[in-house]
């Protein structure tokens, strides 16, 4: 094959293999040279662009600023005729719509976390910042004009086409992608128009803003009512879907986080770079390099899947959401190659954790219940109560002395008055009745009854004072935790079972989608997707083959019925080239070897959780049973009380009644027992409960609907909730009745 030849600073240079084609040229290797390439124009006007492509080169930008592809070198054709232009290659770039899209990514950059996302971001915004200070200003921004390579640098391509000046002569970029260009130029001609930094601001905004959450444009959601606008309209009447200041009315996509949660910091940049009152002024690429960097030192691993990482002020990890509203997983634990070939959780980073080893620890230490303790406590000999001993021989008034004084009246009178012999037999009568012996009075039983509850009940409470004082509490807290650990671990293990068998049985159907995952819509050409509806169907999750599914893709705004089925074509096409393997392939090994690694990586934090509890749970014990030997006043006092009590009642003669301890029973009580031998109008005697003001609950209404504000975002009644993570947890504020649907908050 005969190689192309083209002169560059007079020197002959040959083309190898063709890298790259668009509607301005064709870009080919040198032979020579493979860390650069030459671009030729393939266009009628190319001999229109040979002077900015001759001023760029005299200018040096290509060192000025070393992350953008600008011409190193003019090359002519062997008459001497313009023909384009040298450049470096970006070797082992993507197109960043190949990192940020999730279904992609697994493809492109199957080892990557949220991290270096993260990091990408703040390189972009550094290529940007270059390009600036150079005097230049990129224009058409768009994803295929950013290419990332596997250790996160970025590369921004077609640097021909910036905007640039020399010797007083401005070159233009006459083109521009609309998703990407700010509210005050669209629908405008872009051809002769000066762009400046701030417009770049916009379009370096969504891009941070679709690396950052997964692909999702900042203007791309569901109408709440009406017809849904054109790209084109939603940004230029800047109808931002995630403005939390405002009423735009529209809804974000399913499982997208409220920025504000998900960074405060940038949320205040985005919303800037997105509404009205930030034109003239929107963040600069070095803001954004100084906030991106912040916001990668705040990320920390996520507790329940060790391949999430966000901010460490967020409430809640937004990727765990959002696998849950979409049913996928955005991150996958990378095993590389045969390495990962039959290697077990334990051999990925599991190594000398014996569950069974670890749990029979925990079941060597028998935790008594409260009801079982025996604390220390002196016996003293008991003696019954002074009043006791008073009610016991509580008698009536004495009437024998007015008895004999009136039957010695009655025989005076018989003696000196015999004829007042009536007056003497009524006396005498009188005085016979009040010589009879007193009665005893009834022994009332309920002091002493309630004498006993009181002091079992105190003897109760100061139990478990003391219980707490010791640390029982929280040991059984403890071991409580443990339990939910291992639980949680088991659960694991036997979804890792599941997931395995699951896949031996679906291969076909596993086969099949990571065949559809190689397709990427955004290198399609299907009729009537372009960059507006690609950053459409990414915005809802929709980026490969694997991902179309007719009503998925009829609940993104803007496709109807005829784009869906052309999607769903375009699908049906590559699934009529699939061929299923059934013997054990590498992709196989590979999907298994990932299962086990996703199990571990979930498992990491338990295992250490069990680790160190159980280490922890042994010293708590080991105290708990050196202070619980020791004597306690308190207890000691209350035991007293009780056994007091105990020997009036038995002194009296009273059964000791049945007192039920306070958090066993909702109104403790004291009943009777079938030995006593005393009745009484009542058996039981009930103290009246203390009634608690019930505590408010997270997520429910705390006010009247009438005090309550309307949702800044979509303008509903809001309803009080209580911060459950994050920088607030445990406070209040005000969120949207419409939630998950809306995300709008206030603050009380």
């Amino acid at each position: 094959m005969k190689r192309l030849r083209v002169l560059a600073d007079g020197l002959s240079i040959n083309l190898d293999r063709l890298i790259g084609k668009g509607g301005e040229g064709e870009v080919y290797l040198m032979a020579d040279d493979p860390g650069k390439a030459v671009k030729l124009y393939t266009t009628a006007d190319r001999n229109s662009r040979e002077a900015k492509v001759l001023a760029m080169v005299r200018s040096d930008l290509a060192k000025r600023a070393p992350l953008a592809a600008f011409p190193l070198a003019v090359v002519r054709n062997g008459d001497g005729s313009f023909a384009g232009f040298v450049m470096r290659v970006a070797k082992g770039h993507r197109p960043i719509h190949e990192l940020y899209a999730p279904g992609s990514r697994k493809q492109h950059f199957p080892s990557v976390d949220y991290r270096f996302l993260a990091r990408v971001s703040t390189n972009i915004a550094k290529a940007f910042a270059a390009v600036h200070e150079a005097g230049c200003v990129v224009g058409d921004i768009n994803h295929s004009g950013i290419l990332i390579s596997s250790n996160a640098t970025a590369m921004l391509i077609d640097a021909d086409s910036f905007q640039f000046t020399a010797d007083g002569r401005q070159y233009l970029c006459r083109v521009g992608v609309p998703e990407y260009t700010p509210p005050e130029l669209q629908g405008s001609p872009l051809q002769g128009i000066v762009r400046t930094t701030d417009h770049d601001s916009f379009g370096l905004a969504v891009v941070v803003f679709q690396i950052l959450l997964m692909g999702r444009h900042p203007f791309v959601g569901r109408v709440r009512r009406g017809e849904m606008p054109s790209d084109e309209e939603r940004i230029r009447n800047f109808r931002y879907v995630y403005a939390e200041d405002r009423d735009v009315g529209m809804d974000q996509p399913p499982g997208t986080p409220a920025l504000s949660d998900f960074s405060a910091e940038l949320a205040q940049l985005f919303n800037q770079a997105f509404s009205k009152h930030g034109v003239g002024k929107r963040p600069s690429a070095k803001q954004w390099i100084v906030a991106l960097e912040h916001f990668e030192a705040s990320l920390v691993q996520c507790a329940d899947n060790g391949m999430h990482f966000h901010s460490k002020g967020a409430s809640e990890c937004a990727w765990c959401e959002m696998e849950r509203q979409l049913h996928t997983n955005l991150f996958l634990p990378y095993v590389p190659g045969e390495s990962g070939v039959g290697r077990s959780a334990e051999e990925l980073g599991s190594k000398g954790f014996d569950l069974q080893v670890i749990w029979a620890r925990v079941e060597r230490i028998a935790i008594p219940h409260i009801d079982e303790l025996l604390p220390v406590l002196s016996t003293h000999s008991m003696t019954p109560s002074e009043s006791a001993r008073a009610a016991l021989v509580q008698k009536e008034d004495s009437t024998v002395a007015l008895g004999a004084t009136l039957l010695t009246a009655s025989m005076v009178i018989l003696a000196l008055a015999p004829k007042a012999w009536l007056v003497a037999v009524i006396l005498a009568g009188w005085g016979i009745l009040k010589l009879k012996p007193p009665k005893i009075k009834p022994l009332d039983p309920v002091p002493f009854r309630t004498a006993f509850y009181q002091a079992k009940m105190q003897w109760y409470q100061e139990l478990d004072k003391w219980a707490q004082r010791v640390g029982l509490k929280i040991l059984h807290e403890e071991r409580g935790r443990l339990a939910a650990s291992k639980q949680h671990l088991l659960a694991l293990f036997d979804d890792e079972a599941r997931q395995i068998q699951a896949y031996q049985l679906q291969r076909k159907d596993r086969q099949l989608q990571n065949y559809l995952e190689g397709f990427d819509i955004a290198r399609a050409n299907i009729k009537g997707v372009g960059h507006a509806k690609l950053a459409a169907l990414s915005s809802y999750g929709i980026d490969t083959a694997a991902d179309v599914r007719y009503e998925r893709v009829l609940n993104v705004p803007g496709f109807g019925d005829g784009l869906a089925r052309r999607l769903i074509e375009w699908r049906q096409r590559h699934e009529t080239r699939f061929v299923f393997n059934s013997a054990e392939t590498e992709m196989d090994r590979q999907q298994m070897a990932r299962v086990r690694a996703l199990i571990q990586t979930k498992s990491a934090p338990l295992k250490a959780s069990l680790i160190r509890g159980v280490q922890e749970f042994e010293m708590r014990v080991l105290a708990f049973q050196r202070t619980s030997r020791n004597a306690d006043p308190e207890l000691q006092k209350a035991h007293e009380l009780v056994e007091q009590a105990r020997k009036d009642l038995d002194y009296l003669g009273l059964a000791e009644p049945l007192v039920s301890r306070p958090n066993t029973a909702s109104n403790p009580r004291i009943a009777v027992s079938s030995r006593s031998s005393i009745t009484t109008s009542s058996s039981v005697i009930s103290p009246s409960p203390k009634r608690t003001p019930p505590m408010p609950q997270a997520g429910t209404n705390h006010g009247t609907v009438g005090s309550s504000p309307n949702c800044p975002r979509c303008g509903s009644s809001m309803r009080m909730r209580v911060a459950r993570k994050g920088r607030n947890a445990g406070g209040n504020f005000w969120g949207c009745g419409r939630y998950p649907s809306c995300k709008g908050t206030k603050q009380i």
